[in-house]
């Protein structure tokens, strides 16, 4: 996994490593590579919702605020 990565290329890999794993004849060690890189890219991409739902929520929450002081 590369350092830095948007979270649509961090999909793109999880997509390509999902179709190697069902289309492919892969050794027990290709297989456990290919599984270990999709928990590191399963976790980035989690990270990545978590904090934009973080965000829409603080957005969602600062817009609440300003209609409660009229603004």
């Amino acid at each position: 996994m590369k350092k830095t990565m948007s979270f649509e290329e961090a999909m793109r890999e999880l997509e390509e490593i999902v179709s190697k794993m069902q289309n492919e004849e892969l050794s027990l060690d290709e297989s456990m590579e290919l599984y270990t890189e999709a928990l590191k890219l399963t976790k980035f991409c989690t990270t990545k919702i978590e904090a934009a739902k973080k965000k829409i929520a603080n957005q969602a929450g600062a817009g609440k605020n300003n209609e409660n002081l009229g603004v």
